[in-house]
């Protein structure tokens, strides 16, 4: 049922949320298809890897996140622009993917636990299977149209470790805001309010 996050809140199996939906004005994706359920990630990575979109990412995680996060991106090369940017504006990140080697993406995972590394850009990696107890943020900048990626992605801020609070940020973009997965969405949450769920 969709008091199930809610139940294991309250039971503290999970650690509590708080979610945030913020619109991206300056990206319109209505001509972005749907292609086996998903977003076409090429398309989006296209659409998405401006450099002011890319400027409000930056101005997005300082202002919502500022904690240890992974952020889902749509393709590598924008994983690995947003990381050069971040790191360029005194914010330690790196971009991993299926390229990756594993020994890697188990160091960077571990620095990311270890608050040495605040965000790693990721391109369809990250979510099964990955266990960063500290792991605070997950930053939504490429979205989704499946509520099981959806899910798979935001579990990653669930383990409840020392009174920790999770922090969704969904980024809303025009054409596709009825489409796109948002933890509202996902949890049947009724009414938005910023930093709810």
């Amino acid at each position: 049922s969709h008091f199930d996050e809610q139940e294991a809140v309250e039971a503290g199996r999970i650690a509590p949320q708080r979610g945030y939906r913020i619109a991206e004005p300056n990206v319109d994706l209505s001509d972005v298809k749907i292609v086996g359920g998903e977003f076409d990630a090429a398309r989006l990575g296209d659409k998405l890897s401006t450099p002011h979109h890319n400027a409000a990412v930056l101005e997005i995680y300082r202002r919502y996140l500022n904690v240890p996060t992974i952020t889902f991106c749509s393709t590598i090369a924008h994983c690995e622009e947003l990381a050069d940017l971040f790191t360029r504006n005194g914010i330690k990140a790196f971009a991993v993917s299926g390229t990756t080697p594993d020994r890697v993406v188990e160091k960077y995972l571990r620095q990311l636990g270890q608050g040495k590394i605040e965000v790693l850009f990721s391109a369809q990696l990250l979510m099964e299977g990955v266990d960063v107890p500290h792991l605070i943020g997950v930053f939504q900048e490429s979205p989704t149209a499946s509520e099981r990626v959806y899910k798979q992605r935001t579990g990653r801020v669930t383990r409840f470790i020392d009174n920790k609070v999770g922090i969704i940020v969904d980024l809303i973009y025009g054409g596709i805001a009825r489409k796109q997965m948002t933890a509202h969405r996902v949890f049947h949450r009724q009414l938005y309010y910023p930093g709810g769920l």
